[in-house]
């Protein structure tokens, strides 16, 4: 069965756009060599490792799916995505974007030239990259309907949802404790409040071991970020995320 057809079959994907960018993307075209026949398999693979370390991977299909799926896109969505890799998600959001565009940030310089050609293979036009920290986003392009993040993140940078419009979707990764890196559905309710929700539990490489500058940590704060109550299947107390108290950044 076709890797698509798989993930719509079991209820991965439920957005028939997201489906038809699935179909229209070859994995295999985003993955080492010597990898591309895993490309069909519902699984994480690596694209960037030193000394067996992960800097970079192509994430879980129906992993990406979901987060995806979480943005709510209906196609002309200016969407900020950290963490490019090789373009394979990269790829996708714009496929799904007719009259939107992606903005995609990642700190190696290597692996953004890999994935413009990659996506120059699919004729893609409507997604621009840039090497940089992720942390701070792409401030000259704010502000962004929706936020994708695919490497974990310490605590929610402020630069990020200072570029991120009242009414936007912020997705991401979180790092809890112990390596879990729960996936997280945050929205901007205004200028001063953010709230967010557990959505699944998921294990993600972080973001180049820090969570910003130290001038950015010591900022005053001006943004509260709220969690709703946890569901009853979730793995982790809200006490885990921010001691049960409103989370400042």
């Amino acid at each position: 069965m076709r890797l698509p057809d798989y993930l719509k079959q079991t209820g991965a994907i439920t957005d028939e756009r997201l489906y038809r960018a699935f179909c229209a993307i070859d994995r295999a075209s985003f993955l080492p060599e010597d990898r591309q026949e895993e490309a069909h398999r519902d699984w994480v693979i690596p694209t960037y490792q030193v000394r067996g370390r992960s800097f970079s991977t192509n994430s879980q299909p129906s992993l990406i799916a979901a987060m995806i799926e979480m943005l709510r896109l209906t196609g002309s969505e200016r969407v900020l995505e950290i963490g490019t890799g090789t373009g394979y998600c990269t790829a996708l959001l714009a496929s799904m974007l007719d009259l939107g565009a992606v903005y995609s940030v990642d700190i190696l310089d290597h692996l953004v030239e890999e994935a413009r050609k990659n996506l120059s293979r699919y004729g893609i036009t409507n997604a621009r990259l840039k090497v940089g920290d992720g942390f701070f986003g792409w401030e000259e392009e704010a502000p962004f309907d929706a936020i994708l993040a695919t490497v974990a993140i310490g605590d929610i940078p402020g630069p990020l949802f200072n570029q991120l419009k009242v009414g936007g979707l912020f997705v991401c990764p979180l790092y809890i404790h112990q390596g879990r890196t729960p996936v997280y559905l945050l929205e901007r309710l205004s200028l001063l409040e953010v709230i967010g929700s557990f959505r699944i539990d998921a294990v993600f490489i972080t973001m180049a071991d820090h969570i910003g500058p130290e001038e950015n940590r010591l900022q005053k704060p001006k943004t509260r970020i709220r969690f709703r109550k946890e569901t009853p299947d979730s793995p982790y107390l809200l006490s885990t995320v921010n001691g049960g108290r409103e989370r400042w950044f």
